[in-house]
């Protein structure tokens, strides 16, 4: 069982990440990283280490004043005519069932998200280099330097074939679309599940996602990171999550994680890379 569950956090955070690009899921739900996190990255999870006082180094942080919904959903329907309207005057709000095709299939949808990032890096590049000093700094570390703050949060995921639930929505209206299921899913309350492996409806005040950079410079070595690769159909796919940029003046160099992809065409077929 907890192999099962190891495998549905690792696939909701490989989906996510894949979706967002630049944003990594942050496991356990409910958990808050702030921006200064030092973080490692084990089989595609965080793993909080230790954390810069950013408020200590006078780091300012600069938060996107717009409101927006982030959602991701994977082989999500919508049964036509499972949905009970709301009786008038009962209270109550219409339900709506959704059905998971396989077990690949998630539904995640964040509300009110606003991202807060940090503005300079600068004091960061200090930190890193008394860190380094006195031995307490590894190359592989991630900071947070990126999180997306969500007002409600709706997360999930199937475990097998035939899953599905049945919502309760706030509203009355029938969804007919992707985003009125996004929509309606945020307001409502969970009635009845089967095979849903990870669930998590209309968690409040929640950081779901966040952003990585990590450090390159000679004096503090190369990460041991590599590239991972997966063999799909007749090629190797290599993914990687670096993203470099040189700061003016300087060897420094910041890099964030990213989701890329490129096929590698595997020895013995004409050509190289395709990117």
């Amino acid at each position: 069982m907890v192999r099962r569950k190891d495998e549905l956090v690792r696939r909701y955070c490989d989906t996510l990440f894949r979706h967002f690009r630049a944003l990594s899921a942050v496991w356990p739900i409910g958990t808050a990283p702030e921006l200064g996190d030092v973080m490692l990255i084990r089989d595609g999870l965080l793993e909080p280490r230790s954390q810069l006082d950013l408020q200590a180094m006078g780091v300012a942080v600069r938060v996107d004043p717009t409101q927006k919904v982030y959602d991701c959903t994977v082989g999500v329907r919508f049964h036509a005519g499972a949905s009970v309207a709301a009786d008038a005057g009962s209270g109550r709000g219409a339900r709506f069932e959704l059905g998971f095709e396989d077990r690949a299939s998630l539904l995640f949808a964040a509300q009110g998200a606003q991202i807060e990032r940090v503005a300079d890096h600068v004091p960061l590049e200090h930190a890193i280099r008394e860190r380094h000093r006195t031995g307490a700094w590894d190359p592989e570390y991630w900071i947070v330097t990126s999180r997306l703050r969500a007002r409600a949060l709706t997360v999930l995921v199937a475990e097998g074939k035939e899953a599905r639930v049945v919502l309760e929505a706030r509203a009355t209206a029938t969804p007919h679309a992707t985003s009125d299921l996004i929509q309606m899913s945020l307001g409502a309350s969970l009635r009845e599940q089967e095979r849903i492996g990870l669930r998590v409806v209309g968690e409040e005040e929640s950081v779901p996602l966040v952003g990585l950079h990590r450090l390159h410079q000679p004096w503090i070595g190369a990460p041991r990171y590599r590239a991972r690769s997966e063999h799909q159909g007749g090629a190797q796919r290599v993914v990687g999550d670096a993203t470099r940029r040189a700061e003016p003046g300087g060897r420094l160099i910041w890099e964030e994680r990213q989701w890329r992809e490129r096929e590698v065409k595997r020895p013995g077929l004409s050509g190289g890379l395709s990117s």
